[in-house]
Formats: C-alpha cells, structure tokens, sequence
C-alpha cells in the first residue's frame, strides 16, 4: 500500500500546485471526480478489496478530476486565442497536439509527462492572453494536510460522510446542478482530518442550500410560490426565518469560540425547516440508502460521539 499512497500524495500536490498556479474555480467535472475519489477513500474494507487497490481506484478519479481542471483553463486560452489573439494560434495548436500525443499515448498510465505538457502551454499562454481569470491564486486553495495514515475514515465518520453523500444528491436533483464549492469543502476536510469534527456542520450547510433552492432570486417563479407555500403556516414560518437570522449570524471574520456556537446554532436551526420541506415532498432519505460496505449502512443508528479521528 505504500507506493499507492505515495502515488496518490504525489499527484495531490501536483493538482493543488497547478490550481494555485492557474486559479479558477473547480470545473464541475472536477468535482464530481473528486465526490468518486472520496467515495473510494470513505469504504471500509470489502472481500478481495484491500487498501491499496481502494487507494488506487481513488487515484485514478484524482487523476481524472487534475486533467478535467487543466483542460478547463486550456479551454480559456483557447477562447482568447481565436477571439482576440490568432498571432499564437499556430504555435498554440502544435503545443496542444504534443501534449494531447503524451496524453493519449499513456491511457490508464500514470499521465506524469501529459500533465507536465498541459501545464507548461498554460505556463506558456496565460501571460500572453492577459486573462484575469487564470492568476495565480493570492493563497493555496486547498489547506495543505497530510493523508490520514490508515486512509480510513471510522464507521461513524463513514456514515455521516453518506448522509452528506445523499443530501448532496438531492440537492443537486432540486437544482439541476452540482456544486463544486460544496465538494471541495469536504474533500479539503478529508484531507486536513477535520472531517468528524466538520460534517455537521457541513450536513447542515447542505440542508440550507436544500431549502435556499425555493428562494433564490434565480429560481423559476413555481420553485418559489412551492416555497412560500410549504412555510405558509405560522409555525413553520418561524422555523423558517429562525433559520435564516442563524444563517446570516455567521460571518467570515467571527472569532473562533463565537463562530463554533454561531455554527451549533445553525445545526440545530435548519432542522425542523429542512425536515418541513421533506414531509411536504413526502420524501424520507432513509428510503435511499447508500451502502459502502455490507455491514455499514445509514439505517444503522450513529454513534453518539462526533469526535473520533479519521
């Protein structure tokens, strides 16, 4: 297991120092690709699975999730080139051809040599096309940690990593969307091993962008009118806007001690909201379950501690 655990450590520094390099936000593609990564990573043990094939199932959606990212900032350049900059169109497309040649040469290999060549075109063009898009980032985006020794998250970690995995879903069934700054949260939790400590926090941050989705300015007319009427009655009303006064008590430059009771405020008031609108939509997300191993399911009842290590 070792080398796969090097392997995979060596390809995520890689992938954060190219999105320091060339900041942009992470590409959908990205993101579900590192949901899969994850999802690889959170199985406990299973018949004729060991832990190094576990990490290198993961790898290869980490690998995934790095070349869907370059490809994205490429796809910028592209775009400014045959706008507004031809004069390097000529130089660009023979750059391209060579990487995509070490790309399409290696598949299901390490890609080491066709991630060099995506990165040195943007190291190349980016200067030149003057995008503010693909700046270096004025910090790293991902708080760099290291890899959990026994890279396995506890059971009680696992199973509130599924309850996540499932509100997530149904997030993105009600938007028709996925949203990338939500992954990378609990990736980046993953990985700095604050993950027991921040899913529920993050559980109900997914519980609130659940509810927001029939109140955004941007939402069809009917997701709102659906809205307003499942909070019609007084009480649910209540619970509704006390949701929202603990959303908007937290703010970024809280100090710590306030933002953790801010944070445990808002757990407990998204609750009976959230659970307002699934008795409406008569769904219950147990009828859902994701299974990650046979014995571990999210019908078996959560430990009653949230702070063990991952």
């Amino acid at each position: 297991m070792h080398a796969e655990r090097e392997n995979f450590i060596r390809l995520l520094n890689a992938f954060d120092d190219a999105r320091a390099k060339f900041y942009q936000g992470i590409p959908h593609e990205s993101a579900n690709e590192l949901q899969y990564m994850l999802n690889h990573l959170m199985h406990e043990s299973r018949p004729g699975l060991d832990d190094a094939e576990r990490i290198r199932r993961a790898t290869g959606h980490l690998r995934r999730a790095y070349f869907d990212y370059l490809k994205m900032a490429i796809y910028e350049v592209h775009s400014q080139i045959t706008i507004s900059r031809p004069q390097y169109l000529s130089e660009f497309l023979k750059r391209m051809l060579a990487a995509k040649t070490l790309e399409f040469s290696n598949i299901g290999g390490e890609q080491d040599d066709a991630f060099a060549a995506y990165c040195a075109v943007l190291e190349e063009f980016v200067p030149k096309m003057f995008t503010t898009q693909l700046q270096p980032a004025s910090r790293y985006l991902v708080q760099r940690g290291t890899f959990p020794d026994a890279a396995r998250a506890s059971e009680s970690t696992t199973l509130r990593y599924m309850e996540w995995a499932k509100l997530e879903m149904l997030l993105a069934a009600i938007a028709n969307n996925r949203f990338p700054k939500l992954i990378l949260l609990v990736v980046e939790a993953y990985y700095t091993k604050t993950l027991p400590k921040d899913l529920p926090y993050i559980i109900a941050i997914t519980k609130g962008m659940i509810i927001n989705e029939f109140f955004k300015n941007e939402s069809p007319d009917a997701m709102k009118r659906l809205g307003t009427q499942v909070f019609a009655d007084s009480v649910n009303q209540e619970s509704y806007q006390a949701f929202l006064a603990a959303r908007e008590a937290i703010t970024k430059d809280m100090p710590a001690e306030a933002k953790g009771a801010a944070r445990a405020k808002l757990i407990d008031a998204v609750e009976q909201p959230f659970t307002t609108l699934m008795r409406y939509f008569d769904i219950n997300l147990e009828d859902y379950p994701i299974e990650f191993a046979n014995h571990c399911t999210m019908q078996e009842k959560l430990p009653a501690s949230a702070g063990e290590h991952v």
